[in-house]
């Protein structure tokens, strides 16, 4: 016999809550687009039932928080600067903001770019770690794959010191590049199919702003500033970024989803 005590707004939070874990889950799996369509519809139900933050927990689902996770807090390498715009632009595509921070060093010296810190609601941020392992993981193997053809053309030893740098900004603009207009081609798909889908993920990302300006007060806009150049380090990293899988995020195991800092 059905629960005649069980109202409404009741069978709708387990719904929502039901259809916040599918988020989760599709997030830990890489899936952005199937998890903003969960988050699409979860969203829709919330509001048309008024459900509070405290049934869903009573559902035994803890409300989404916007948390952050730090990157790029290794020694300075000739790929740092490039995967600091790496994380940052990951942030700005997927609905969270970066900062860089600063910290002490062991040699008591302070240090105003020590690693970057990003803040997001957890399943973003889920999926920006997941991709950002990735990338980075694509972008070291191509790099060394490339720079033994490079050693052919200017001998062992000789390749320009630049030529590293340059390499690794250029395959990040043209992963950058690609992603960005990737992600415009989904979300315009997805305003066809949900048409509330837009102001969904707009919320996000003004909440996570605020909750920025909050800690942190007013930023600047870091610049990455590439101290050497190389054409032929930049043309190679270029080439390469247009190979790179962009969809491999998806195949990146869940236990594997810290950054790499090597």
């Amino acid at each position: 016999m059905a629960d005649r005590s069980t109202t409404p707004q009741q069978k709708a939070a387990r719904r929502v809550a039901g259809l916040l874990k599918l988020a989760d889950d599709a997030a830990r799996q890489g899936d952005e687009v199937l998890r903003d369509k969960y988050l699409e519809k979860a969203a829709a139900l919330q509001m048309e039932y008024a459900i509070e933050s405290e049934q869903l927990a009573a559902q035994g689902h803890k409300t989404e928080e916007i948390i952050f996770s730090d990157f790029c807090g290794e020694s300075n390498t000739p790929m740092i600067k490039a995967k600091r715009q790496l994380i940052a632009g990951l942030a700005f595509l997927f609905r969270g903001r970066s900062v860089l921070m600063g910290a002490r060093k062991a040699n008591g010296r302070w240090d105003n770019r020590a690693y970057v810190r990003v803040y997001a609601y957890e399943s973003d941020l889920s999926f920006i770690s997941v991709m950002y392992s990735s990338l980075v993981g694509q972008l070291a193997v191509m790099m060394a794959n490339d720079e033994q053809r490079a050693a052919w053309e200017y001998g062992a030893g000789k390749i320009p010191n630049g030529w590293r740098v340059s390499y690794a900004h250029s395959w990040v603009n043209r992963v950058y590049a690609r992603m960005l207009a990737d992600k415009k081609r989904q979300e315009g798909a997805a305003a066809v199919k949900e048409p509330g889908t837009a102001l969904v993920l707009f919320d996000r990302d003004k909440a996570v702003g605020a909750h920025l300006a909050e800690r942190h007060g007013k930023l600047r806009e870091a610049k990455h500033r590439i101290d050497s150049h190389s054409t032929e380090g930049a043309r190679a990293g270029r080439l390469a970024g247009e190979k790179a899988d962009l969809g491999n995020a998806k195949k990146v195991a869940n236990g594997n989803q810290a950054s790499i800092t090597s």
